[in-house]
């Protein structure tokens, strides 16, 4: 994605970037322990989309699904409910962004 008009950093894995047409997720890869940290320049493209609010969701999805391990029903909550938190607080930093 050349020439982007807009970086949103969610956090040190994942950012929102826009062009004229469509935004893009990114994530920076993880390193095995004792490598060196990744570049910050190697952020890779996990999806694209042509609506933020599309994005967000992807994000938010994706989050949701990578929660490690294995939960019974009521104990999903707990980490459910954590992740669920994290994602308000960063579509609100998200909105603060775009607002400024």
């Amino acid at each position: 994605m050349e020439g982007m008009d807009l970086i949103l950093q969610v956090n040190d894995r994942y950012r929102l970037v826009s062009d004229e047409l469509q935004w893009a997720v990114q994530r920076l890869p993880i390193t095995p322990e004792g490598s060196e940290p990744p570049k910050k320049d190697n952020w890779k493209n996990i999806a694209y989309y042509t609506e933020l609010d599309s994005a967000v969701l992807f994000l938010a999805q994706h989050r949701i699904k990578a929660l490690p391990g294995h939960y019974d029903a009521c104990d999903a909550l707990t980490p459910l409910c954590n992740t669920l938190d994290d994602i308000k607080k960063m579509v609100g930093e998200l909105q603060c962004q775009l607002s400024s």
